[in-house]
């Protein structure tokens, strides 16, 4: 929803109001079902809420402002966006137009309390918490064995059929040719609380996100460059008309020429998702195809059906750019996505009917994710260990 600028400034204090509340966490039930209301309306709003309430944001933010005079920087800012645009007042959006109006705001609400260098602690029920995932994972080469890769990474740490095999603490690349024209398979396995880049033979890039795995050639020797993936993928693909790039995946396949896209099919999730960037791919599931234009999704269920709709993309790759995007997302799909980054269980001990909006680092502890989804007072966390409880 656009609002006009007759409405913007009134409409960019109460955000602000709502913003500042959340951070020191005095707003009501129904004033956070109105946070989530605006959130609701467009990515933008979620993308300004997320930087607004950024810990790091917050604490420079409070720090600057207490070396302005910020009643005459406020008004000079006020008059700038309100009555220089007045002719053409409707050109903006509320997200766009009253970004520094609520960041000043901000800090006019919250002057009556202390500036401090942390958020307010978490008050989610813990006896310790969980940090985030880092870079690390598994390669297993063609004979079996197995090399851990992560922070210890470092060089060439393997060869197969003349392919270098070169590693640091968060990508493994492979580089050089051979001449033998027999497959050989390595497998790169990504645990929970892990991610890691994978540049294959051919330069294409593959970002994969935790418990995932892929299944690839060392080199790309054959008509068509094939892969299998189980879990989520980020690829960018390099163009290569004569060999086509083959993404298998347990309920489709999907066919590119030169291209970036996300792929999700976990086997815990209900449904399989292929959410294309740019260029173009085609997806084939249960013997039906769909080609996809850039900003289109295919969703594939169990069955094998497959739908086509317009994609979320700052949702569907957030977590390639280390960010949780939650939008209109019920808390079981929210629990999965912790519980893969965070290797942590989760136990529902009740039912939650609401569904989220959110946005925050995948770089926070756990609590801190926790803490976010718990401010809207539908939820409720307890941490024990590895455990997390989920109750209404």
């Amino acid at each position: 929803m656009n609002y006009p600028f007759q409405e913007t400034e009134e409409r960019a204090q109460r955000i602000a109001y709502l913003v500042a509340g959340f951070i020191n966490k005095t707003l009501t039930t129904k004033e956070h079902d109105e946070l989530d209301l605006w959130l609701e309306e467009n990515d933008e709003n979620v993308e300004l809420f997320s930087r607004l309430t950024d810990e790091r944001n917050v604490n420079y933010a409070m720090a600057f402002m207490k070396g302005i005079d910020k009643e005459s920087a406020y008004e000079k800012l006020r008059s700038k966006i309100f009555a220089e645009k007045k002719q053409r007042r409707w050109l903006l959006p509320v997200s766009i137009a009253a970004i520094f109006l609520i960041a000043f705001s901000i800090d006019w609400l919250v002057k009556t309390k202390p500036v401090v260098s942390t958020l307010p602690t978490p008050d989610i029920a813990t006896t310790s918490d969980v940090p985030p995932g880092s870079s690390k994972a598994v390669l297993q080469l063609a004979n079996g064995k197995t090399i851990a890769l992560g922070k210890d990474s470092h060089g060439t740490i393997a060869k197969e059929e003349n392919i270098a095999i070169a590693a640091d603490n968060q990508t493994l690349v492979y580089s050089g040719q051979t001449s033998s024209n027999a497959a050989v398979f390595n497998t790169l396995t990504v645990p929970k609380g892990g991610k890691y880049k994978l540049v294959l033979s051919d330069g294409s890039q593959v970002w994969l996100n935790a418990a995932s795995s892929i299944k690839y050639p060392v080199a790309f020797n054959g008509p068509e460059r094939s892969v299998v993936i189980e879990g989520e993928a980020f690829f960018d693909v390099t163009k290569d008309d004569q060999h086509p790039f083959i993404v298998q995946t347990n309920s489709a396949s999907i066919q590119v020429l030169g291209t970036s896209f996300n792929v999700s099919s976990y086997l815990d999730e209900p449904l399989a998702t292929a959410v294309l960037v740019t260029g173009k791919i085609k997806v084939i599931a249960a013997g039906k195809q769909q080609e996809l234009a850039p900003g289109e999704q295919a969703t594939i269920a169990t069955t094998g059906d497959m739908k086509l709709s317009t994609a979320n993309i700052k949702v569907a790759t957030a977590w390639k750019d280390d960010q949780f995007v939650f939008k209109d997302a019920p808390i079981e799909q929210i629990m999965r996505q912790l519980s893969r980054w965070y290797n942590v269980t989760v136990v529902y001990k009740g039912t939650v009917n609401y569904h989220f909006f959110a946005a925050i680092s995948r770089d926070e502890p756990l609590s801190k994710v926790l803490q976010l989804l718990e401010q809207t007072k539908h939820v409720h966390f307890t941490l024990h260990s590895d455990t997390i409880e989920v109750s209404d």
